[in-house]
């Protein structure tokens, strides 16, 4: 259910594209068949509506071991790390990250001693603003995090980050531009 929501959330971000509003993210290509031109049309007092910020990515999460509270734990191939942001120009509204899991890796690998970071670079790379997750001391199958309020962000990188016993494993990040 989770991937359904994620793929329209995907078809929105590419229809909008294709439409000339652009996006905030690597939703919208530079190149290649995707890609668009148009910028969008000057409103009548002369200044441009601020563009849709709507991106989602995924990216896979390498395969590694743990251990905790006595037990051994292996995140196999096919778990993937998926995260999402909407607002509109430089003002988030939501930023949402979660697993998601196919093949060898739907039925296997807990998560657990887990959080999930969201975190914001300027254009020069450095960090400027980190909403940090709440450390879930249990296990999880398919951990997620959500951000539902207003942010402000400047031009540069969005990134959400999953850390296992406080180590960074996977994490995925969109590029934000007004």
């Amino acid at each position: 259910m989770r991937l359904q929501r994620i793929l329209v959330a995907l078809a929105t971000g590419i229809a909008a594209a294709a439409a000339g509003f652009g996006s905030a993210a690597n939703a919208v290509p530079t190149s290649g068949p995707l890609a668009s031109t148009q910028e969008p049309s000057p409103s009548s007092e002369g200044t441009s509506p601020p563009r849709p910020l709507t991106a989602c990515g995924t990216e896979p999460v390498a395969t590694f071991s743990y251990t905790w509270q006595g037990l051994t734990f292996n995140i196999p191939t096919g778990v993937f790390f998926t995260h999402c942001i909407y607002g509109s120009g430089l003002i988030g509204t939501d930023d949402y990250a979660s697993i998601d899991r196919v093949g060898p890796g739907y039925y296997s690998g807990q998560f657990c001693n887990w959080r999930i970071d969201f975190k914001y670079y300027d254009i020069n790379g450095k960090n400027y603003q980190t909403s940090a997750g709440t450390t879930q001391n249990s296990c999880n199958w398919l951990p997620d995090r959500r951000r539902r309020q207003s942010f402000q962000m400047k031009s540069g990188t969005a990134c959400a980050i999953l850390y296992v016993l406080n180590k960074e494993r996977v994490r995925q990040c969109h590029n934000i531009t007004p």
